[in-house]
């Protein structure tokens, strides 16, 4: 006691303001007078108390006062119970308001009504009571058991009511500061102070086990009821609440255990009060607490809170509420009160405190045994022990907080152990009690307790309803309490204001200050009492497992410490190296916390939740989703203590946050199996990276941090799948695997969702880690670990595309080191193994496959080269290849199987070492790939494997209209092998394109020719069904093999022809020949330079030395592939560094040379070189003076100079440093803008350049012929002995000359086959030109390509040379059953079994062609002997058009060659001319057989001389072209049969078709006669007339011989030997044939031959007798020897034994005119003129003995028709030439005379009974025409012409003796036309003055003369001597001479009547009457009298005559002499015979 009064001491004198004195007991210097006074109203009860008052005040008994004192007491406490007072704490202010006009006074000073206080003089009354009951107390503790009963009636009935109305009093602060004014504080702690000493000398006295008497007990009860009162007054006086005392009692109200009532616990102590405190109260409030401690209260308080710990130990009753009041007073006096912390500490409080309130044991609770229960209340223990557990803590808080040396005492001496332990004491107690009961009832938790002390009827009761209610109502109790005991243990750590509610005395502000040292101390403490705590806790649980209420007990509490670390940490951050040094994250991320138990939702289950706002607040997740954050599965726990340690880590002011950061990663891999935790963790990682990211990074890479974050998020996906796989059903102990325990595995869906999100998370985490800094990524590139995690996250599919996306990234990272280079080829060695398990982890293996086949094309697309490399040192191939391994159906195999070849294109493309790797690995022509696409596609290849197969064929993008390029030949065989297993459809289209890349490019066909090609496509072809196919097959074998083929294809193609299905199938045979023929004619160099166009080119880095003395020759063979659309191509260009020299470039039709020297010159040729076609060229540029022409520029193409054009030859003596071909020309900036657009726009040369030289001089014609003779593939030095190798064909000369031949003129030779790599060699044989051979130094640019090729041709020889060919002509055997078996396979292409020979002969052609060794074999071998004994064994169906075609090409290729000589006889004798080959072929086949022989030997006429004579032909004619009816034993007429089966194989032609052939033979023949006819081919012709019964035949050999004799040199010499053999008569039996053709045809022959014998002089004949020599009367007239008569005599004989036809007429008219008839000759004649004509021209009456037989024909003719025609054509051709006339009067004249005699018409001319028809009018007409004719030509034009005239009339006359009169008419008719011919002739000009023509007249008048006179006389006299006319006639003549007469008559000519109408009486005979016709004559022959005498009319004699006219013996004279018989002939004849005699003479034609 003596301490405490010294500590009370202490306290007063440390108060301000107040001395020592002031310790007398009255505290008027601390509580001032109060003011105003306060009196009881006299309205309403106030005024009833205020009577009962007054009474009590004017009462003066003692006894009697105190009854009245309580009579008031009474009144007051029930008028005052629930008084509140109005707004306390302003007094002033409610005072004056709250008094109204009546109980207001005008004193201010006095209050009337007891509204905010109650009169002084009660307080003072009660204050003294308290005395009284004080001095009770202290007497009932000296008294016996019977006093301290009464004393104890006494305390309950008068104390208790004192102190209740004191309970009243201190509700205000008025009725307060007069309790204290009046020292009531310092009385109530006096009672307090009586009533804890007798309380704790009962507690002393009671032992351990000992229960209180009754009497004792009830002591004690009141005692504590007592201290009730006392400590609510105390309470209330500090605090001035206005229940302090209902809130005590709530302990033991009935209803304390109803929920809401509960639910009142959770507020804070304040919660009464609604608004803050007031300064005013504030200050009370300190000034109160200042009296109770110097009042000494607060040191029995805590001896109060001793002795009720004893009760409570020793099981005894305690009024709980007492204990709750002690608590809330200490708690409020302890508050912000610094010395009453120190004195609380110095009295021992912090140790009451610590040690504990005494609970009561488990037996007590379980018993209710002790007097801890009240058995008369319903009040629940549990409730009351929470509340002072909790109260007793906020104590202790306040006891300490802000106070460094309290805080430090709790820490010492194990106080932290005992406040740990008493922390969790209340757990333990219910733990015990838990443990008991349940084993004792079965009933878990603390059903019982709460059912038992909640309702007294739940024992009697078993609903399950009730039982349900008692525990929900256990766990929100517990929840309540946890809550609040965790809020006051945080509060240890924070800041009053962080707990307002917790404090009433920080509501205004006024707080004191916490030192760093406190705050560092505090830290610390609350670290230690954590770590005690927590194993103490777990030192309850059973086993493993904590019981539900400590779950939530321990997870509230963790909550509320992790709230109160941020909250320590945001006001003070720099405590956190406090918290980190103490452990802080290895508490919470332990066992013992952050890995506790599971969270609140489990252990509340559905009654456990809280309804309201939960305990703890999300502060760090305020701006974000609470959604996405609180999760289920996730306790709230966890996510308070990954916020906190993300807030820590993100704090400002930090330098590092690297513990933080590793207690996540921890935790992360700890909660690696959780997603919902895990992943909040990555959340929380991912907000401290990017708030704070420099330091964050740091920490990381420190921590190795990325690699652990995916090796969780890999831990997260197996679980995931592990997950996802696992039975719903199976028990969760299969789920060992998880580390933690107690956390349950969501449903699969939802499971699936979060594993999902988590690793997300993880992915967001490394993705910002990345986007950090750069090296973030390098850390991650060189952690393997991160690598291996990443391809493991990649087989999550939802993450799949942003894990690639930075595996991608990091593979684009450009390394820095050898490190990193390394790292990448791990990465990339990663990442294609992913290929190698996708099979094994993915359903889905093509999605998932494609995607990383895409990923690495588009990486390739950054930099190929580099990540070429890279992927193939990872064994890229075999992995990508690996994919194909297995079988994917549908569409996602095939886009699968197409990203694979494209993936390998990319990888590929444009990298030979790649390709070679590639190469390596899956076989030459990519062999294992083509078994692994096969296979994958299951034999059925798409358009799009093609099509990709294509892009990988040209490394790239596969456009076939851009011209593409291979460059990738190994894909060659694999595209032809996947395509051959294509389809129908696809295989064609397929081929086609290849087809078109192929014939598009030269470097394509090398490529294919390099990979083989051939030899598949060979095989392919063997195997093909699909004639389409077949074709295209052929078509591709034709262009590959034709760029250059091997040996070993050659074999197989020939193989193939040999093997039954391709050479038993004409259509197969013939596609390999048609290829075979192809390659065969494939021309240009077998080495060359292609070039694509795109940086091509070849650069001569040697300087170059330019000729300057003799110009220069540039020379190459060039082939273009395309000419540009603008601009031109470069050919060549040659500059020095300045830009001077020449180039050129070409157009498209021209050649565009520049000359660049001093001056510039451009010249333009007009150039023609064809596209895709091989050409020589030439340029040629000399150097000359002006005066003798200047410098020429000569451009020469294929030999031939096309262009030439004057140009200034660039003289330039510095060296060439510019030297290209064909590369884009490139001139100097400074030339730039002079060079013309063609050469400045020029671009590369696009095509093919075969060997070039450059030469010193201006080469000539004859040298460029020379270099082009030796053809495009000669590439060497021009020198003697190389030539043999190069040509065939003798060179011009001077180009191999070894001085002045082109070797030594060669400044550069260059060609595709001299080089090495890409450089080439100079092929100049001398280092003159200023060039060291050696030295020589030129490359090739990247587009041009050095192509070497093996041309069929050149290497036949390596299978046999040309020979191989000829057995395949004997397979047409094998062809028998092709038309009827197989027609229905017919190729697309016109195809057929008949062509397959002609393939062949072409493909020996091609063979021969232009290549010595072949022909050479050819000619050694005999070939065209066994070529045609073969053709001959070779049906006649292929012996055809194209067959003979193919012969004739081989033909002309032989007679061009160097053997023609020899090849050529060889040809035609063993295959043209010989018919077994082609007896039995087409007529169309021979025909042009024959004509083509006629036309080569028409063209070499030598060749007919040995190979084709006479003989040779009719030979040929009669074995094989005779009428096969008529020639049975000729070869030719028996058809062709098949050796086994006799089938007809080769029918003959018609024979009409085999006359046609004959004809050509014999036109062979002909030409054979025709240059030479030796005594062979007579006989041979006569054997053949003899012995052929083949008439057609014979007559068309008498066609070829007339036309042979038709020409005068051949006809001699036919003759000749015809004589020299006998004559032409050998000929005359061909008369005899039965045939009439022949008959007419030999009579033809005949006549030529008869034509042309040769003349033989013949004496004329003058009447029969010859009188002198010869004359000819023609020029040019034939006369035929006598020998001839007997000839012509046989062939009248031979001919008219047959009957007559109008052929033998024909014919007759035919030998007669020469071969022509009549009609031709007319027309002939036509084209001249008449007269002019009619002199100076031959007969046209070649033969014209032939009349004589005409006129026999004539006279036996029938036909009066065909006798017409006769005569008239006779009459026309008589008309048309006199020579005919002579030639008809010589030969055939008496011949006429008797054909004419015998006509019927004129045997009864003119009788009376003969009437004639039309006919026999123009057949008399005719008749009669051509006697006039033929006698008036006589007449007019021959001299002596009377003499025919004459024959003509005698004739007449002799057939009128023996015919009659009917010729007598006859002969006047004859006279009447012959005159009347006359006349007309004389009509134009006077002919009868004109000799002969007057004497011939003269005697036709005398015939006349005779004719009249016979007339009249009725006969005629002859015309002879005067001696024979008549006697009569004598008479009357006188004897005169006619000629007298006639000029007797003529000289009286104007004597005589002229007038021709004069009438004349006619002779009649007696019957008849003459017609006037009859004059006609008679003025006929007056007009010639009259014309011969000059007397016509209008006509004048000529001046030389005279008017008397010649005289009869001048007349006779000329008639003499027109005899032109010699004078001595002539004197003969007169005096013998006279003058009529003599007239018989035969005329001549005068000229």
């Amino acid at each position: 006691m003596n301490i405490v009064k010294g500590v009370a001491d202490l306290i007063r004198r440390t108060s301000g303001g107040h001395n020592a004195d002031s310790s007398s007991g009255f505290p008027t210097e601390r509580f001032p007078p109060p003011t105003p006074s306060i009196c009881f109203s006299d309205v309403g009860d106030e005024a009833i108390l205020k009577t009962f008052w007054g009474r009590y005040e004017s009462a003066s008994d003692k006894v009697e006062k105190r009854k009245l004192f309580f009579v008031f007491l009474k009144h007051f406490l029930n008028m005052f119970k629930n008084w509140e007072p109005k707004n306390s704490g302003q007094f002033s202010e409610v005072a004056s308001s709250a008094a109204s006009p009546v109980d207001c006074t005008d004193n201010r000073d006095i209050v009337v009504g007891c509204s905010v206080g109650h009169p002084a003089e009660v307080v003072v009354a009660l204050i003294e009571e308290v005395k009284h009951t004080t001095a009770l107390i202290t007497e009932s503790q000296t008294t016996t058991d019977q006093g301290g009963t009464s004393a104890s009636l006494a305390i309950t009935s008068e104390g208790l009511p004192v102190l209740n109305a004191l309970t009243i009093i201190t509700r205000s602060m008025h009725n307060c500061r007069v309790f204290g004014y009046n020292g009531g504080i310092q009385k109530l702690t006096a009672l307090m102070k009586a009533a804890v000493v007798q309380l704790k000398t009962i507690t002393s006295a009671l032992s351990l086990d000992e229960n209180l008497s009754s009497s004792i007990l009830e002591k004690t009860r009141i005692l504590q009821q007592l201290l009730v009162y006392v400590v609510s007054v105390t309470c209330s006086f500090i605090v001035l609440h206005p229940n302090i005392l209902e809130r005590a009692q709530f302990f033991n109200s009935k209803l304390g255990f109803s929920v809401p009532r509960i639910t009142s616990l959770s507020r804070d102590p304040s919660a009464g009060l609604e608004n803050p405190l007031s300064e005013t109260m504030l200050y009370w409030h300190q000034k109160a607490v200042v009296s109770v401690m110097e009042a000494g209260g607060l040191n029995w308080l805590v001896e109060l809170l001793r002795v009720m710990r004893r009760l409570t130990m020793k099981e005894q009753w305690i009024d709980t509420s007492l204990q709750h009041l002690t608590l809330t007073v200490l708690q409020f006096a302890l508050a912000d009160n610094p010395r009453g912390q120190n004195l609380f500490r110095s009295i021992g409080g912090l140790e009451v405190l610590l040690d504990g309130l005494g609970l009561p044991s488990s037996t007590a609770l379980r018993t209710k045994s002790s007097s801890f229960y009240d058995e008369e209340s319903d009040e629940n223990p549990l409730l009351g022990i929470f509340q002072l557990h909790v109260l007793s803590l906020e104590v202790l808080r306040e006891a300490v907080f802000g106070n460094l040396n309290n805080l430090q005492f709790l820490g010492e001496n194990g106080r932290v152990h005992k406040f740990a332990n008493s922390f969790c004491s209340l757990a333990f107690m219910l733990q015990d009690y838990r443990l008991q009961m349940s084993s004792l009832s079965g009933r878990e938790d603390f059903e019982l307790l709460i059912s038992d002390s909640g309702d007294k009827h739940s024992s009697k009761s078993n609903d399950p309803g009730l039982s349900q209610l008692s525990t929900t109502l256990y766990v929100q109790y517990w929840s309540e309490y946890a809550v609040r005991l965790s809020r006051v243990f945080a509060s240890f750590l924070l800041a009053p204001e962080d707990f307002k509610s917790q404090s009433l005395v920080t509501a205004g502000g006024n707080t004191i200050p916490v030192s760093s040292a406190y705050g560092e101390l505090s830290v610390k403490w609350f670290m230690r009492a954590l770590l005690m705590v927590f194993p103490c806790i777990r030192a309850c649980s059973e086993q493993n497992e904590l019981p539900s209420h400590l779950r939530i007990f321990v997870y509230t509490l963790q909550h509320y410490v992790l709230l109160a670390f941020r909250k320590v940490l945001v006001s003070s951050p720099k405590l956190l190296d406090v918290f980190r040094a103490e452990g802080v994250w290895d508490l919470i991320f332990s066992e013992k916390f952050f890995y506790f138990e599971p969270g609140l939702a489990e252990c509340f289950g559905e009654h456990g939740k809280y309804d309201g706002i939960p305990p703890w607040n999300l502060e760090s997740y305020a701006n974000s989703d609470r959604s996405q954050i609180i999760c289920e599965g996730v306790d709230v726990l966890q996510i308070e203590a990954i916020s906190f340690v993300e807030f820590t880590a993100t704090l400002i002011g930090t330098s590092h946050n690297l513990p933080e950061c590793s207690v996540l990663l921890n935790a992360l891999e700890r909660f690696a199996c959780n997603p919902e935790i895990a992943g909040l963790i990555l959340r929380s990682l991912l907000r401290i990276l990017r708030l704070s990211s420099e330091k964050t990074f740091l920490s990381l890479k420190t921590l190795n941090a990325i690699p652990r974050v995916l090796q969780v998020a890999c831990v997260l996906e197996q679980e995931s799948k592990r997950s996802s796989s696992r039975d719903p059903c199976v028990d969760s102990s299969n789920t060992e695997a998880v580390p933690t325990q107690g956390f349950s595995i969501p449903g699969s869906s939802e499971t699936t969702q979060s594993w999902y999100k988590c690793v997300e998370t993880s992915m967001e985490f490394f993705v910002e880690y990345l986007s950090t800094t750069d090296d973030a990524k390098f850390s991650v590139l060189q952690s393997s670990t991160c690598v291996d995690c990443l391809f493991e996250l990649f087989w999550e599919k939802g993450l799949r595309n942003r894990v690639l996306e930075h595996i991608f990234d990091l593979i684009k990272i450009t390394p820095m080191s050898e490190d990193d280079q390394k790292a990448k080829l791990y990465l990339c060695s990663k990442y294609l193994e992913t290929f190698t398990h996708v099979k094994e982890r993915e359903k889905d293996v093509a999605e998932l496959s494609i995607d990383l086949l895409v990923g690495m094309r588009n990486m390739l697309l950054n930099d190929q080269e580099y990540y070429q490399a890279l992927f193939r040192d990872g064994e890229c191939f075999l992995h990508v290849v690996s994919l194909l391994n297995g079988n994917i159906d549908g569409e996602n195999g095939e886009k699968l199987l197409v990203n694979v070849l494209q993936t390998l294109t990319c990888l590929l493309a444009n990298n030979d070492i790649s390709k070679a790797a590639f190469r390596a690995l899956v076989g030459r022509g990519y062999q294992t790939l083509q078994s692994l696409l096969l296979g994958f596609c299951q034999w059925h290849p798409s358009e799009r494997i093609l099509n990709a197969l294509l892009d990988m064929l040209v490394d790239g993008k596969f456009d076939v209209k851009a011209s593409p390029v291979i460059k990738n030949e190994d894909v060659i065989l694999l595209y032809l092998s996947v395509l051959q297993k294509s389809s129908d459809s696809l295989r064609q289209y397929g081929l086609n394109v290849f087809l078109q890349m192929l014939k598009d490019s030269i470097s394509n066909r090398a490529s294919c020719v390099r990979a083989g090609m051939l030899n598949f496509l060979l095989d392919w072809f063997s195997q093909e069904e699909k004639d389409s196919v077949i074709l295209k097959i052929a078509q591709l074998v034709q262009v590959t093999g034709g760029h250059s083929i091997y040996g070993k294809d050659i074999r197989k193609i020939f193989a193939l022809l040999r093997s039954k299905k391709i050479g038993s199938r004409q259509q197969y045979c013939s596609l390999l020949l048609t290829s075979i023929l192809s390659m065969l004619n494939e021309k240009g160099p077998i080495a060359f330079f292609d070039l694509n166009g795109n940086d091509s080119g070849i650069i001569i880095k040697t300087a170059v030395q330019w000729p300057l003395y003799k110009g220069f020759s540039f020379s190459s063979w060039l082939r273009i592939e395309n000419f540009p659309r603008c601009g031109a191509m470069g050919l060549f260009c040659f500059l020095t560094e300045d830009g001077r020299g020449c180039m050129a470039v070409l157009e498209k039709d021209k050649l565009i040379y520049e000359s660049i020297g001093q001056k510039r010159q451009c010249v333009s040729m007009q150039v023609n070189l064809v596209r895709k076609k091989w050409h020589f060229l030439c340029l040629s540029h000399s150097i000359g003076r002006a005066f003798s022409g200047g410098s020429l520029l000569k451009c020469y193409v294929d030999g031939v100079l096309v262009s030439v054009e004057k140009c200034r030859y660039a003289k330039v003596y510095e060296a060439m440093t510019n030297c290209t071909i064909g590369t884009k020309l490139s001139l100097p900036p400074h030339e730039e803008g002079n060079a013309i657009s063609s050469i400045k726009d020029s671009s590369s040369f696009l095509g093919q350049i075969g060997p070039i030289y450059m030469f010193s001089d201006a080469i000539g014609a004859e040298q460029v012929q020379g270099i082009y003779s030796l053809g495009p593939s000669y590439m060497y030095a021009f020198l003697e002995n190389e030539i043999a190798i190069s040509s065939d064909n003798p060179l011009p000369g001077g180009i191999l000359d070894t001085k002045d031949g082109l070797a030594s003129k060669i400044i550069f030779g260059l060609n595709a086959q001299a080089s090495s790599g890409r450089s080439l060699y100079n092929v100049s044989p001398l280092p003159d030109h200023g060039l060291d051979k050696n030295s020589f130094e030129a490359t090739v640019m990247g587009g041009t390509q050095l192509c070497s090729r093996r041309l069929l041709q050149q290497i036949i020889y390596c299978v046999g040379g040309v020979s191989v060919f000829f057995p395949l002509l004997t397979q047409s055997e094998l062809y028998e059953n092709e038309e009827t078996g197989q027609c229905e396979q017919g190729l697309l292409t016109p195809i057929t079994k008949e062509r397959l020979t002609a393939e062949v002969i072409e493909l020996i052609a091609s063979v021969l062609d232009e290549n010595l060794a072949n022909q050479q074999q050819m000619f050694l071998l005999s070939g065209f002997s066994i070529l045609g004994l073969l053709l001959q064994s070779v049906p006649p169906q292929q012996l055809n058009l194209e067959t003979l075609s193919a012969l004739k090409h081989l033909f002309n290729i032989v007679s061009n060659s160097g053997l023609s000589e020899l090849l050529v006889k060889d040809a035609i004798s063993h295959i043209f001319l010989n018919p077994l080959i082609w007896v039995s072929t087409v007529y169309r086949v021979q025909r042009e057989l024959y004509m083509f022989l006629i036309q080569q030997f028409d063209s070499d006429p030598r060749l007919l001389k040995s190979l084709c004579r006479l003989p040779r032909v009719l030979d040929i004619i009669r074995q094989f072209y005779l009428d096969p009816a008529k020639c049975r034993f000729a070869i030719g007429g028996k058809s062709l049969l098949h050796p086994a089966t006799k089938a007809v194989l080769g029918e003959r032609p018609s024979e009409d078709e085999i006359h046609k052939i004959r004809l050509l033979l014999l036109s062979l023949g002909e030409m054979s006669l025709r240059q030479n006819i030796a005594a062979s081919d007579i006989k041979a012709l006569i054997a053949f007339f003899e012995t052929s019964q083949d008439m057609s035949c014979i007559e068309d050999v008498l066609h070829m011989v007339i036309r042979a004799v038709s020409q005068k040199p051949l006809l001699a010499s036919f003759l000749e030997q015809v004589n020299l053999l006998g004559g032409c008569h050998i000929f005359v039996n061909l008369l005899q044939r039965d045939f009439e053709s022949v008959r007419l045809l030999s009579l033809q022959f005949l006549g030529r031959l008869l034509v042309g014998i040769p003349s033989e002089r013949k004496g004329s004949k003058f009447f029969n007798i010859s009188v002198g020599r010869s004359r000819s009367l023609t020029e040019g007239h034939i006369k035929i020897s006598g020998r001839m008569q007997p000839i012509f005599s046989a062939i009248s004989d031979r001919l008219f034994k047959f009957p007559q036809t109008d052929f033998l007429c024909a014919s007759l008219f035919d030998v007669l005119l020469g071969g022509a008839s009549p009609k031709q000759v007319l027309q002939k004649h036509n084209q001249f003129d008449r007269q002019k004509s009619s002199r100076g021209n031959n007969s046209q009456f070649f033969l014209p003995q032939t009349l004589v037989l005409i006129f026999r024909f004539l006279s036996g003719c029938e036909d009066v028709a065909a006798r017409i025609k006769i005569i008239g054509d006779l009459l026309e051709l008589l008309d048309s030439n006199a020579s005919n006339i002579e030639a008809l009067m010589e030969y055939g004249w008496n011949a006429w005379l008797m054909a004419s005699t015998r006509l019927h018409v004129l045997k009864n001319y003119k009788m009376d009974s003969q009437v004639y028809s039309d006919d026999q009018m123009n057949e008399i007409s005719f008749v009669r025409n051509l006697f006039s004719v033929v006698l008036c030509y006589y007449m007019h034009s021959v001299k002596g012409g009377w003499q025919q005239l004459e024959e003509t009339v005698n004739f007449i006359l002799l057939q009128c003796e023996e015919g009659g009169i009917s010729f007598q008419y006859f002969l006047r008719d004859i006279y009447e036309d012959l005159v009347r011919r006359l006349v007309d002739l004389a009509s134009e000009e006077n002919i009868f003055v004109l000799q002969p023509c007057r004497d011939n007249t003269l005697y036709l008048l005398r015939l006349i003369d005779e004719m009249l006179i016979s007339e009249t006389n009725h006969r005629l006299p002859f015309p002879t001597s005067i001696s024979l006319l008549p006697s009569d006639f004598q008479e009357e003549s006188d004897g005169k001479d006619l000629s007298s007469a006639l000029h007797e008559a003529l000289q009286e000519e104007d004597n005589i009547n002229r007038d021709l109408s004069v009438s004349r009486d006619p002779i009649k005979n007696k019957d008849e009457v003459v017609d006037n016709k009859w004059w006609d004559l008679y003025d006929n022959i007056w007009i010639i009298i009259c014309h011969m005498n000059g007397k016509g009319p209008n006509k004048t004699l000529p001046k030389s005559s005279t008017a008397a006219g010649p005289s009869f013996g001048q007349r006779a004279r000329g008639l003499v002499e027109s005899l032109n018989i010699p004078a001595a002939e002539m004197a003969a004849v007169v005096v013998s015979g006279g003058l009529t005699n003599a007239l018989g003479g035969k005329p001549n034609k005068i000229y």
